[in-house]
């Protein structure tokens, strides 16, 4: 995944420990050395977790593509930076983006399952309808990763078009499964 970053630990206050750990966390995880940075951050008590900390662990499982993992911290975290007056609009706009792209490959990832098994010659019922739940989960997740685009959007004091386009694109890819691929999954079922 292709993500931005910001680094906002100047603008919070944290502690030398912690700090030292989190900055020691990031430059293992940018010379993919994940599992010992996971390690740094997993032994942090959780009483002394901040922001910090969480986006670190945040960004290791999303460099990690473990977009469950990094979406289950990022939402939460999101919702922690909005309401911290002393976080900037920019690391809000940025994390939001970064949700979106987890959403956004989960979704692509369900995508291309669904058109892999409509160019198979055996269809079953079962398989079929399995997919058309994919179908459904799919859009779920491009509408989540949509919505994220847009409060990314929110956030930037200088709107990206890239961001734009993105969003826009979540938008085409739900009317895609709607219009182009539905209706042969549920034409198979008849």
């Amino acid at each position: 995944l292709q993500r931005i970053e910001f680094d906002f630990r100047e603008k919070t206050s944290v502690n030398n420990f912690l700090d030292l750990n989190i900055k020691k966390a990031t430059i293992l995880r940018k010379n993919n050395r994940v599992d010992e940075a996971l390690n740094i951050l997993n032994n942090i008590p959780i009483s002394t977790q901040n922001i910090n900390s969480q986006y670190e662990l945040f960004l290791i499982y999303m460099d990690s593509d473990n977009c469950d993992m990094a979406i289950g911290i990022g939402e939460d975290l999101f919702i922690e930076m909005e309401q911290d007056p002393t976080i900037s609009m920019k690391a809000i706009s940025e994390l939001a983006f970064n949700i979106a792209l987890c959403f956004d490959q989960k979704g692509d990832l369900l995508y291309n399952k669904v058109i892999d098994y409509l160019g198979e010659e055996n269809k079953t019922e079962e398989l079929t309808s399995t997919h058309l739940e994919n179908c459904v989960e799919s859009k779920n997740y491009y509408s989540s990763a949509k919505d994220y685009y847009r409060s990314s959007l929110d956030y930037d004091e200088e709107p990206s078009n890239a961001t734009k386009t993105f969003k826009k694109e979540m938008r085409k890819n739900i009317r895609k499964i709607d219009d182009l691929i539905i209706p042969p999954l549920e034409n198979l079922l008849k």
